[in-house]
């Protein structure tokens, strides 16, 4: 919850730290399916996601830590941090005001949720005035002994004009014949390169079918129900990217968080994107997508 980050992430295609996050090992046993009613409310965890923020313009660092989980996820255009590495960045950032709007709030399990807002901050990075700008911001919470922390971070910043027109959008190829049935489970990696299978093989209908009913997509010009995340995916050439830097989270056992690199397409873009994975009835589904771009040097 540092500074915006700057351009446009694609839709779903998806350093400067010294702290890194290590990949945790993933969970072979089989798990029961989640109940996606968390002992949380909307309003709960807009109260706790403003006390972060007020953490931070306070510059009370000490309590802007104890909110986090000590497996705590942010992913920047900079770096993916974990807890030690976002305490110390946040010590560059002095906030003199922040102001929220559009909150949603989606149900993981009845220890996880997911809250999702627009900030518009004011004041100074490492002293540099902050541009005007709005940034979407997410995190999911979870409740760890009886007390809810931040387990995972990212922003996106808004475009001040719309994108221009990708070439990535347009003339896609045809779809191929259909691909044998794969099944999604508790590795959230796996997970994600099913999905990038039937993206090249363009089998939206598999990929729906992997979404959750209230599945959201955030990206910098827009929050997108589920529909209209697959209705934009039909216009991108998927065969132009590739992924590196696989990295899994496992907050729960019914839940799972992937994170990786995405390069290629029009002007050769490098983001950051993570998909959050939820068992429901048995079934992994996503629930929740996001890509941050990476600044070019």
């Amino acid at each position: 919850m540092k500074k915006p980050l700057a351009l446009a992430a694609l839709l779903f295609v998806t350093g400067c730290t010294t702290s890194k996050v290590n990949q945790p090992p993933v969970a072979n046993k089989p798990v029961e399916a989640a109940k996606a009613s968390p002992a949380v409310s909307e309003a709960d965890l807009t109260t706790r996601e403003k006390q972060i923020w007020d953490a931070i313009a306070k510059k009370n660092y000490g309590s802007y830590g104890d909110l986090l989980a000590g497996d705590y996820l942010e992913v920047s255009s900079e770096a993916n941090y974990d807890k030690a590495g976002s305490v110390g960045e946040v010590q560059n950032l002095a906030l003199t005001d922040t102001t929220f709007s559009d909150w949603k709030f989606i149900p993981v399990d009845k220890d996880l949720a997911l809250i999702t807002y627009t900030v518009a901050m004011k004041g100074s990075l490492r002293t540099t005035p902050l541009p005007p700008s709005q940034t979407r911001a997410t995190s999911l919470w979870i409740n760890r002994d009886g007390k809810w922390l931040v387990v995972y971070h990212q922003e996106s910043e808004v475009p001040k004009t719309p994108p221009p027109p990708s070439a990535a959008r347009a003339a896609t190829p045809a779809a191929s014949p259909s691909e044998s049935p794969a099944t999604t489970g508790a590795d959230p990696i796996a997970n994600e390169k099913i999905v990038w299978t039937h993206f090249r093989n363009r089998n939206f209908d598999a990929v729906a079918a992997l979404m959750v009913p209230e599945f959201i997509e955030v990206e910098p010009e827009a929050v997108h129900d589920k529909a209209a995340a697959v209705k934009a995916l039909e216009q991108v050439d998927f065969s132009r990217f590739t992924q590196s830097d696989w990295k899994a989270l496992l907050p729960s056992a019914n839940a799972a968080l992937v994170t990786y690199t995405l390069k290629g397409g029009p002007g050769n873009v490098i983001e950051r994107h993570t998909t959050i994975w939820a068992n429901r009835n048995g079934k992994w589904q996503a629930v929740f997508h996001q890509g941050t771009a990476v600044p070019a040097k």
